[in-house]
């Protein structure tokens, strides 16, 4: 077995690891926090395929934003027809790029987040 084995098991586990970040669980218990917060404004860094994203933005009121950042907009692209059939891709700012640059060129300390 030895260290093939391991190589190939790890390979494995991160590429099914992969399929989708935020179980839902984590997205319904997302949205429950944002809900108890009375959230308005939130930033998610690493937005992939966007199921966070979706459950974050069904959760915030009618004029809450989200300020999306990926350095990936494919990733973003596959969920977005599911985020526009849901009525609220009209709260979403998506930004492409790595997140720090981004976030340097943006003045932050005027911009207030809940999340």
């Amino acid at each position: 077995m030895g260290a093939f084995w391991f190589s190939k098991r790890f390979s494995l586990f991160y590429a099914y690891r992969n399929l989708m970040t935020t179980s839902a669980d984590e997205g319904r218990f997302l949205s429950l926090l944002l809900k108890l917060i009375n959230a308005k404004n939130t930033m998610e860094i690493g937005v992939y395929t966007g199921y966070s994203l979706l459950s974050t933005a069904l959760a915030l009121p009618e004029d809450g934003k989200i300020l999306a950042l990926d350095i990936n907009r494919e990733n973003y692209e596959i969920g977005l027809p599911i985020i526009e059939k849901a009525g609220v891709a009209h709260k979403i700012d998506f930004r492409e790029g790595p997140a720090l640059p981004l976030l340097d060129q943006m003045v932050l300390p005027k911009m207030i987040f809940d999340l």
